[in-house]
């Protein structure tokens, strides 16, 4: 019963953020670019989306992909549909990459791909696209020297998160 309602969930979540990005596109070419940023970024504070960065910076690293879709499969799809809109974004240049590139949230990017690459790669089993968009975002952040060494302060400032609550 409680994977039913976690699946019913995630199709929903899931519904929900293909019915924001395709009215965004639809409407995309009256939006700025900043608007869009802003609207990323007022998406970004979602208490989801939260609660799921925050399971995924807890996570050890390689973490059994098969495992994560058991215990947090509805939390990690929530992340992956985020940043791979996010990708789709930067990849039809309605998202400046700049933006990515030159600022934290491209750290931030890199290290959640890496704690989500086993569960990814499980998911790609059966769907060899799954989080396509997220993948060729991380691949385009490395080669543009991104490098996840910075992320020392970013830790810290995740551990002090999970000690106020």
């Amino acid at each position: 019963m409680d994977t039913t309602l976690a699946i019913i969930s995630v199709i929903a979540t899931a519904t929900g953020a293909l019915v924001a990005l395709t009215s965004a596109l639809i409407i995309l070419p009256r939006r700025s670019r900043i608007d869009i940023v802003k609207s990323l970024y007022e998406m970004d504070k979602e208490p989801a989306l939260i609660e799921a960065r925050r399971i995924v910076h807890g996570l050890p690293d390689a973490y059994d992909g098969e495992e994560m879709q058991k215990k947090h499969g509805y939390d990690l799809a929530v992340l992956i549909i985020s940043y791979e809109m996010v990708g789709y974004l930067v990849k039809k240049r309605h998202l400046p990459f700049s933006i990515l590139s030159k600022t934290q949230a491209g750290i931030s990017i890199l290290k959640l791909y890496r704690k989500l690459t086993p569960y990814i790669e499980y998911r790609q089993k059966s769907n060899k696209n799954y989080a396509i968009y997220f993948s060729r975002l991380v691949k385009k952040l490395s080669n543009a020297g991104v490098v996840e060494a910075a992320t020392d302060l970013q830790d810290n400032a995740h551990n002090l998160e999970g000690q106020q609550e």
